[in-house]
């Protein structure tokens, strides 16, 4: 990178935002910020223009219901004729016809995966009208328009693979929980093998769990789940206080389940290789307890992954930023590409 670098995460309910510089070298966090997507619209147009986001390189990441990454084995070609080896690939797997979606895919090299005389190939697909979609929700926010579109998984393995890459022979999975979505990766050292949303695992899905078990509105439900990352005491009482221990437990055990649901996807899909290791992120990744009891129940070790380890963040007080890190994979994937 010679110029700053904007990463931005447009979630439903949170605009994430990184400006990263690496004209030194070292990637340099030049501002961040962390703001309601409807709500703040005046503090993002503020923000902008404060960090001189409109005259940086801007990235945006999507996370589309059309979005569909699978690996594919085509016939061994040559570059040419790969583009339309790969579309046509496709067809089982998209929901409409071929010319409506925009393709892009990476190619799995031989050292990555044992092959059988084709092209292994990962595919990301994605409805045109999507990502319309999105360039008018960046006007409509008064964001510069970007240069980049990139799927959420992608910008995770350019973070992961900048901060912990792995091993010639290991696999790693990074999962983003989200507030809407969660999603399940699993990377090489040389970057994304396997991607998979999981059903029922986001935060929201915890949130209406705690206002149907307790009783409350959604609100109240979300001050609540909040208060189970903190620590804090909300005074439940002690009824009260069993059922939303029941309902995390609930959650971590669907959690766990879906993690192996995904794991079993990925070896059945691409390889018989193991995953030794599981990182997570997204503010879901704060529970209290999670990495241990997901450890013990998977038997396999579980970590928070910190975006920010190889990033120079000294210009801000570290205060400022640790307990929102974890939020911002996706942004600084983006920024880091």
């Amino acid at each position: 990178m010679s110029t700053t670098a904007v990463g931005i995460d447009i979630g439903s309910f949170h605009t994430k935002i990184v400006c990263i510089s690496g004209e030194q070298g070292t990637p340099r966090l030049t501002a961040f910020g962390h703001l309601a997507t409807v709500g703040d619209r005046d503090k993002i147009k503020k923000f902008i223009r404060k960090a001189a986001i409109s005259s940086a390189d801007v990235r945006l990441g999507f996370d589309s219901e059309t979005l569909k990454i699978r690996r594919l084995d085509v016939p061994t070609t040559n570059d040419a004729e790969l583009d339309e080896a790969v579309k046509w690939g496709c067809l089982k797997i998209l929901d409409g016809d071929v010319d409506e979606y925009d393709f892009r895919y990476r190619k799995i090299l031989a050292d990555e995966l044992e092959t059988t005389g084709k092209t292994p190939v990962v595919v990301y697909a994605t409805k045109k009208n999507s990502l319309q979609n999105i360039y008018s929700l960046t006007e409509a926010l008064g964001l510069p328009r970007p240069s980049v579109i990139e799927p959420n998984a992608n910008a995770l393995s350019n973070i992961f693979l900048m901060t912990c890459p792995p091993s010639p022979n290991e696999r790693c999975a990074l999962i983003d929980l989200g507030y809407e979505t969660a999603l399940f990766t699993v990377l090489s050292g040389r970057g994304l093998m396997f991607s998979r949303p999981m059903a029922g695992t986001a935060e929201k899905d915890l949130v209406g769990q705690i206002s149907r078990n307790l009783h409350v509105d959604q609100q109240q439900a979300q001050a609540i789940k909040d208060s189970t990352r903190t620590g804090t005491e909300w005074g439940l009482p002690e009824t009260g206080a069993n059922l939303l221990k029941n309902t995390i437990h609930h959650f971590f055990s669907r959690l766990a389940i879906e993690i192996q649901r995904s794991l079993d996807g990925y070896m059945l899909a691409l390889e018989r290789r193991k995953v030794d290791r599981i990182f997570l992120c997204g503010g879901g990744s704060q529970h209290q307890g999670l990495t241990n009891y997901l450890t013990s129940t998977l038997a396999i070790p579980v970590s928070l992954f910190n975006p920010f380890e190889k990033i120079d963040t000294t210009q801000f007080p570290r205060e400022q930023f640790i307990k929102k890190q974890a939020l911002f994979a996706v942004c600084c994937g983006l920024a880091i590409d």
